[in-house]
């Protein structure tokens, strides 16, 4: 469905109390609803047939949308809406986790420009971390950079890279869940600040940096 007439908006629908679960059909597959950009909103269920093409024609949408919004698919769990990855097993559920990465990748590259415009009229020597998009047998998972030098601002992503030698060798690096960063060094997230950051203020030491690469990740690619 798409909204042409200027004056509604058809993709505000999901937020309508019990539209999408109005969609619903007892024992049968659950509603899915993409509404990827430019007022447009994409209909179908979560079939495992249909999935793939709807999550296909949302994120082509939303790549090309002038005005992007998300190719994630929503349905509902219970009486809920939630994103597609969060909606319990589903045998492509992977989809839904690829759209999740996709997402953020665009939307903390967006906030990078502006918060870089931002330190650098404010004279701050403040490195911000990029979203890395990386292709895995489970579909596209998120990393960022993180190099020593003066304080940091990192995306929450999947993962956390970090050079080992040369740091201009790519292939010169260890990769660990986000998760495994907090718990050892403690970075918190930046008050006031969405999508959340968090403040990378000092390189961990040597000690932190050897139980960090003992938790390292092999990532095949897909």
């Amino acid at each position: 469905l798409k909204d042409a007439d200027g004056e509604s908006y058809v993709d505000s629908m999901i937020l309508a109390a019990g539209w999408l679960g109005s969609l619903a059909v007892a024992g049968g597959p659950r509603p899915l609803v993409f509404f990827p950009g430019d007022a447009t909103l994409i209909l179908g269920t979560d079939a495992p047939g249909q999935v793939a093409e709807l999550f296909e024609a949302a994120e082509q949408v939303y790549l090309e949308a002038e005005q992007p919004i998300s190719p994630q698919g929503y349905t509902i769990e219970g009486a809920v809406i939630v994103p597609f990855d969060q909606a319990g097993p589903h045998p492509l559920r992977r989809l839904g986790l690829t759209a999740r990465s996709l997402l953020a990748a665009r939307e903390y590259h967006y906030q990078a420009e502006y918060l870089r415009e931002h330190y650098e009229r404010e004279q701050l020597p403040q490195c911000l971390g990029e979203v890395l998009l990386m292709d895995t047998p489970w579909g596209r998972r998120t990393t960022t950079f993180w190099s020593e030098g003066p304080s940091w601002e990192l995306p929450h992503t999947d993962y956390v890279t970090f050079p080992v030698g040369d740091a201009s060798n790519a292939s010169d690096t260890f990769t660990v869940p986000f998760s495994t960063v907090v718990d050892a060094v403690g970075i918190l997230p930046v008050a006031g600040i969405t999508p959340v950051r968090y403040r990378a203020d000092v390189w961990p030491a040597p000690e932190v940096l050897a139980a960090l690469k003992a938790h390292a990740v092999d990532l095949p690619g897909g």
